[in-house]
Order: structure tokens, then sequence, then C-alpha cells
């Protein structure tokens, strides 16, 4: 784990409820709470991607990378941590891009996932007549990505 400060102190009781979750799994043999656990688990991953991106981009606007000699955060991080620095900036380019899209920056993590959004932003963000559609149109692919798979969400 980085190194501590009133944000990142937020941090060590997760780590340590996951040290104690991983400790659990020999022990669980139910099927049913296996599976729910393993959902859970894909939310909650959504839920930390969203953030991961999020914080990227307020390091970012705080110059956190310039004052540690790198030209990205994506290039801070890999400095410090196993990442690529490549992986850590197209998570703050999506989460810049979002800022034009309050609906979808508040459901991503949630009813949209980093694929919804590099969906969304790839495929239909594309001059600034489609941007401007997009903007009127978010809530109803927020809707549409939380009642169908992602497979459905392409197609519609």
């Amino acid at each position: 784990m980085a190194q501590a400060g009133a944000l990142n102190d937020r941090f060590v009781g997760i780590d340590k409820e996951l040290d104690d979750l991983e400790q659990s799994l020999d022990f669980v043999v139910d099927r049913d709470e296996l599976g729910n656990a393993v959902c859970s688990a894909v939310e909650l991953e959504h839920r930390v991607n969203a953030l991961v991106s999020r914080l990227g981009l307020v390091a970012t606007f705080n110059n956190v990378d310039s004052q540690a000699g790198h030209r990205t955060i994506g290039q801070y991080v890999a400095a410090r941590t196993t990442s690529r620095a490549e992986d850590i900036d197209r998570k703050v380019k999506r989460a810049k891009w979002l800022r034009d899209f309050p609906i979808f920056e508040s459901a991503h993590g949630h009813e949209l996932t980093d694929l919804h959004v590099d969906y969304l932003r790839k495929h239909l963000d594309r001059t600034y007549n489609t941007h401007i559609k997009l903007v009127g149109d978010q809530q109803f692919f927020v809707d549409t990505a939380a009642s169908c798979s992602f497979l459905g969400f392409e197609r519609a």
C-alpha cells in the first residue's frame, strides 16, 4: 500500500477487509454465496475503476505528476506501483471525457462500466453534432446499460 495520508488512510480499512475476505474463501462452500460474492466483487471492481479515473483526473489537475518530475499521472503511478502508465492515463482520459456528460459521469462505476464509457466515447462521439446529441441522450444510454447485458447495450 502507498504512503499514509488523510485521504489514503481511508484505503487502509478497505485493504484489511479485502485481506480478511480472501482468508475466508477456503471456508465457503455455498454455491449461492460464492456466486453472489463473485458478482459483488465485479461490481466493486467497476466502482474502484471509476474512482481511479476520478482520482487520477483530480491529481492531474493538481499537478501531482509534474511536481514529482513526471509528464503524466500515469508515469507517476507507474513509478510507484506495478501499473502501466498507459492504463492509468487511459483512465484519466476517460474521466476528462465524462466531464462533458454529467449523467454518464455519475453513472460511471454503477450502471456504466469502463467498457460502456469507452464504447460511447469511441463509437458515438465522433463529431460536434454527435457530441451534442449524446449530451441529450445520456439518460437513455444509462437506462439501457442498467437493463441489459453489454452486448444488448451495443445493439441498442
